[in-house]
């Protein structure tokens, strides 16, 4: 399966995860995503642009690599109702 081109906060949440993985080792993904998700809240914008910069190039990147790449969710399968 094709993984999805990174967003800028995914790009952003990788690259602080692996700076600050001394204080993150011990928390789950989800913790993680919290935090981040607060520090990326606070970024100035100047920042934020230059994230999705790298987004950019990355999402730049990944139709040269899969340029028949087309993004196609998996709805979940329904639970039985009884």
């Amino acid at each position: 399966k094709v993984p999805r081109p990174p967003n800028a906060f995914i790009i952003y949440r990788r690259e602080k995860k692996a700076k600050h993985n001394d204080v993150f080792s011990k928390r789950t993904e989800a913790e993680i995503s919290k935090v981040v998700g607060k520090m990326w809240q606070n970024e100035p914008e100047d920042t934020k642009d230059m994230y999705y910069r790298l987004a950019e190039h990355a999402k730049k990147k990944h139709l040269e690599k899969y340029s028949g790449y087309r993004y196609k969710p998996e709805r979940g399968k329904k639970k039985d109702s009884r």
